[in-house]
């Protein structure tokens, strides 16, 4: 089994064996005493192969920034594959929000108000995401509305986040105004949270209903690997490759009941289908048939 140091800047992991479970270590990196926990395991090939270097356009290997390297390292940056990149990216989400986890379930136990709920998130923004004091903005003013959060990447403003006390419902009415805001503040990403609860939406001009769901992830029993990668993709360096969060919406679009239906229903589809029932059934039918069958058993 595995464990981390849960000191936020060193985050350490070791191999450990299972009789080492509850007691006390010491970190070896930061001489941090600890009692070992079983930290959570974080399968991320998939997802990492998912990503084309070329065809998501990025270049195969980039440099590490001096942020990345530990501050007692004499390591200078150097170039990595960029999928490296991504995956250790991941496994540090994956511990920093397993270090804050206990932080979280006392938060949602006492049902700590909206403002201490806001402390948590910037906890989360910060230690997790990796986001810089000045790259998070607060209570940002659009027209007659307060933003409680605007997200800058590289000076963009990038993400609008809505925050709500911890546990509170993020319903309907809740949905409509973040994304409401994001379309006044012209932003396309908006994150909705209460601190356990994590919605990312995509905001859109021309389309009914007006946002798509891109994720959910729920904090009170730590991260999966398939949420620590969506939380990379809201990260600084995964929002920072703003083409990774566009293709995950375009696949969610492309898969939407009316796409898949509108796809099925168009000339080519039911012309293959009717020269297959043909030869099948012996039976011909028209295409007007066939797209009225379609429709009824869809629809």
């Amino acid at each position: 089994m595995r464990t981390i140091c849960p000191n936020l800047e060193c985050l350490q992991d070791y191999q450990v064996k299972s009789e080492a479970l509850g007691k006390l270590t010491q970190c070896k990196q930061c001489n941090t005493v600890f009692r070992v926990e079983e930290s959570p395991e974080v399968n991320i090939s998939d997802f990492i192969n998912s990503f084309d270097d070329t065809e998501n356009g990025f270049d195969d290997t980039e440099e590490e920034s001096l942020e990345s390297i530990p501050n007692n390292s004499t390591s200078s940056p150097r170039k990595r594959r960029t999928k490296e990149i991504i995956a250790d990216k991941i496994r540090q989400i994956t511990q920093s929000i397993h270090a804050i986890q206990p932080e979280i379930i006392k938060a949602y136990e006492r049902g700590d108000n909206e403002s201490d709920t806001r402390a948590l998130i910037d906890r989360i923004l910060k230690e997790a995401l990796g986001y810089s004091e000045d790259e998070i903005k607060r209570e940002c003013k659009v027209y007659a509305n307060r933003i409680d959060y605007v997200i800058s990447i590289k000076g963009q403003e990038s993400l609008v986040i809505e925050a709500k006390a911890i546990g509170k419902s993020l319903g309907k009415t809740a949905v409509e105004q973040a994304t409401s805001y994001g379309v006044l503040a012209g932003i396309r990403w908006v994150l909705l949270t209460n601190g356990v609860v994590w919605k990312l939406y995509r905001t859109s001009d021309n389309s009914n209903p007006p946002h798509d769901l891109i994720f959910v992830i729920e904090l009170l029993d730590g991260l999966d690997s398939e949420e620590a990668e969506q939380f990379y993709l809201i990260s600084k360096h995964g929002l920072g490759r703003s083409h990774l969060l566009e293709k995950r919406w375009q696949k969610i679009a492309a898969l939407s009941p009316e796409n898949i239906t509108e796809a099925l229903l168009s000339d080519d589809v039911v012309n293959k289908v009717r020269l297959t029932l043909t030869k099948q059934t012996g039976y011909h039918v028209t295409n007007e048939e066939i797209a009225h069958a379609l429709r009824s058993q869809i629809c």
